[in-house]
């Protein structure tokens, strides 16, 4: 598909979320507009979109892994891209983000057609950061503090003893320089040789943006790191009706050893 036709499957992915919202959520009329724009606020913007994309038509990658679904808007990009050529395994902790108290609903709701087929949702953190609670339970933590620590225990942990392994990973939670850092080493251990990591958020979020720098330096060598920022995509004709004319920026590792026979 050309440029077009992705933007108009983006909008028409952007149309069923909304349906879903509305269905799951059942906000009132009035608040329905807010409601929709912290949903799209917090999900993947066409020209990032467009750079998955392109990463995905490049790598073919047959198991997909990604950290912080949310409503499952990115989720639903990669499937829609990928179409039957490969599995994604969501994995979010289902906790409040934003103004939705469980988006996992509304995920399910909207990407109901994939589920169990190409698409395996897991209810878990990747990695111990209690800093990337806090910031939506503050009145919890406030009367207890051992609150961030008891979600992520009844919550549950995935890490590099899972025994699971991925082609791509799409890092989308906490975006604090910790959380980042933290999900990459973790995410690493359980990527397939020749595998890539991508990173949303890669220029908007300066602890993403530090992470990245820093990997640069490390894996200097043995990986290409860097970040794509692909706003000038709404320089096309096609896009002059676009209101989220915003690029948040992909980062991306990508392993230089050969892919596993």
């Amino acid at each position: 598909m050309g440029l077009q036709e992705d933007y108009r499957l983006f909008n028409a992915i952007r149309d069923q979320l909304i349906a879903s919202i509305a269905e799951v959520v059942k906000p009132p009329e009035a608040a329905l507009r807010e409601v929709v724009r912290q949903a799209f606020g917090g999900s993947l913007k066409f020209a990032d979109a467009c750079v998955v994309k392109a990463v995905l038509a490049q790598y073919r990658p047959t198991t997909i892994l990604e950290i912080g679904s949310f409503l499952g808007f990115s989720t639903r990009w990669f499937l829609e891209c990928c179409r039957r050529e490969a599995r994604l395994t969501a994995v979010d902790p289902n906790i409040r983000h934003r103004i939705f108290s469980a988006p996992r609903d509304v995920l399910l709701h909207f990407n109901e057609a994939f589920v169990g087929r190409q698409l395996d949702v897991v209810t878990a953190f990747v990695g111990r950061v209690p800093e990337r609670i806090a910031g939506y339970y503050s009145e919890e933590v406030r009367e207890n503090e051992n609150f961030a620590e008891e979600t992520i225990d009844a919550v549950g942990l995935v890490d590099a003893s899972w025994g699971r392994r991925f082609d791509l990973v799409f890092i989308d939670a906490d975006h604090s320089y910790e959380a980042c850092r933290d999900n990459f080493h973790t995410c690493l251990e359980m990527l397939n040789p020749g595998g890539v990591i991508l990173f949303h958020d890669a220029i908007t979020w300066d602890g993403v943006a530090r992470c990245i720098g820093e990997l640069q330096e490390k894996y200097a060598g043995a990986a290409e790191v860097g970040v794509i920022n692909a706003l000038d995509i709404y320089d096309h004709p096609a896009l002059a009706a676009e209101p989220m004319r915003q690029c948040d920026g992909i980062g991306y590792y990508i392993d230089k050893r050969a892919m596993a026979g």
